[in-house]
């Protein structure tokens, strides 16, 4: 089917370009040591359930996450990591968006 063709394709774009390799990068640096590692997960689980609660009143539950991780966030290989992640992850939300904007599916009740 073309469109799976071409979303491999897209994909591979993805993988290959410059975005994705840092991320990579940046989480194989981490990776390195299993307890540091270990404990970034245990950070970014936490942050997304804060993230996507319902609760209105995000910044406590963040503040808090914050400074329990605070040692962790110090350090720039953590940070480098999470900031590339982030970046990642803006990048495919913009591919959803373009994709959603263009087709008319109802996904209005989201918000």
């Amino acid at each position: 089917m073309d469109i799976e063709i071409k979303a491999r394709e897209l994909a591979d774009m993805l993988i290959n370009g410059d975005v994705y390799k840092r991320y990579i990068t940046a989480k194989e640096e981490i990776a390195k040591e299993p307890e540091l590692m270990a404990k970034v997960d245990e950070f970014r689980k936490k942050n997304f359930f804060i993230q996507n609660e319902e609760n209105n009143n995000k910044f406590d539950g963040l503040k808090k996450l914050k400074s329990d991780y605070y040692e962790i966030m110090a350090d720039k290989r953590v940070k480098k990591y999470l900031d590339s992640e982030l970046i990642l992850c803006r990048t495919i939300q913009k591919i959803n968006a373009i994709l959603v904007e263009n087709l008319d599916v109802d996904v209005s009740f989201i918000s």
